[in-house]
């Protein structure tokens, strides 16, 4: 999953092994990472995702399985691997807890991550999205690393709960080659997207699509 501690890991320390730098550029460590464990050190899911706690769901396209820990203390999302690899998509509902109150504001925040001192940013862009009923903003990045030619992209789409105390984000890193080749994959994420009312949580029906 894209869980709290993980991406915090990924948008800050991210390095690329493949041209000899520090973390700072791996985009795919904390995916390779979650992958490396054992099958049991990790939940798959397919099909249908249904995450009560963060009040959201989303379809996994077919043919692909998304994944997060076991021994995550908090299940707010997944992972979802691209292309063997190629890219990662990263979906999670964490808490507000920057308090944002629109869904562009949020959007600026992320590019404000983005903007590392190992990074130079090439471009940014921010427009008005959907996310189910919700509104939503969509940012893409283009940018590298320092000391590396190697371009990347990060797509993302965020956007606030009706009372704003949950923040829902699906960002999706690749290769900037690759971005016009996978972004599919990002956009069947956000199409099938549903916000789950409050009011749902407790009425009985389908769970997360889980393989043990």
């Amino acid at each position: 999953m894209k869980a709290y501690i993980l991406i915090a890991n990924i948008i800050i320390g991210l390095a690329s092994s493949l041209s000899g730098q520090g973390r700072e550029c791996d985009e795919f460590s904390d995916f390779k990472q979650l992958m490396a464990g054992s099958s049991q050190s990790r939940y798959e899911y397919r099909g249908r995702y249904v995450n009560l706690a963060s009040r959201y769901s989303v379809r996994i396209p077919n043919g692909m399985s998304g994944y997060d820990y076991r021994g995550q203390a908090r299940h707010n999302g997944f992972a979802l691997g691209v292309g063997k690899i190629a890219g990662v998509v990263w979906v999670s509902g964490d808490p507000n807890s920057l308090e944002y109150k629109t869904a562009r504001e949020a959007a600026k925040g992320e590019v404000d991550i983005v903007r590392d001192p190992e990074r130079v940013i090439e471009s940014e862009t921010i427009s008005a999205s959907r996310l189910g009923a919700l509104d939503a903003a969509r940012v893409v990045v283009t940018y590298h690393c320092k000391g590396s030619t190697e371009r990347w992209v990060l797509s993302s789409t965020l956007a606030l709960s009706p009372d704003k105390a949950s923040l829902y984000q699906l960002d999706m890193y690749v290769p900037a080659n690759l971005y016009q080749s996978y972004r599919f994959v990002l956009d069947q994420l956000v199409r099938s997207w549903r916000f789950v009312p409050e009011s749902h949580r407790r009425t009985p029906g389908k769970k997360k699509t889980r393989k043990n």
